[in-house]
């Protein structure tokens, strides 16, 4: 509730996930999940590391959010803004 937002709900301290599995290829957002690393380096404690098992079922679950329709979309239609 602090970090990350999906659907526009959550905390803003972070990137928003609701589109992430657009973003990103499976692989990164896997190795991201299974490598704790620091996120920033004004920060000492490291994001926590998932099990491989934990990374794949939350790959689904992202791939799965950015297919919901819904009216937050981090990302803006093509053709849209600047």
């Amino acid at each position: 509730m602090e970090c990350h937002t999906l659907f526009g709900n959550g905390g803003y301290n972070a990137p928003d996930l609701t589109r992430v599995a657009l973003r990103r290829s499976d692989s990164f957002i896997t190795d991201w999940l299974t490598k704790g690393r620091l996120v920033r380096p004004t920060k000492t404690e490291a994001h926590p590391a998932v099990s491989p098992a934990d990374a794949e079922a939350l790959l689904t679950f992202f791939k799965y959010v950015a297919t919901v329709p819904n009216r937050w979309d981090a990302l803006p239609p093509k053709g849209v803004g600047p």
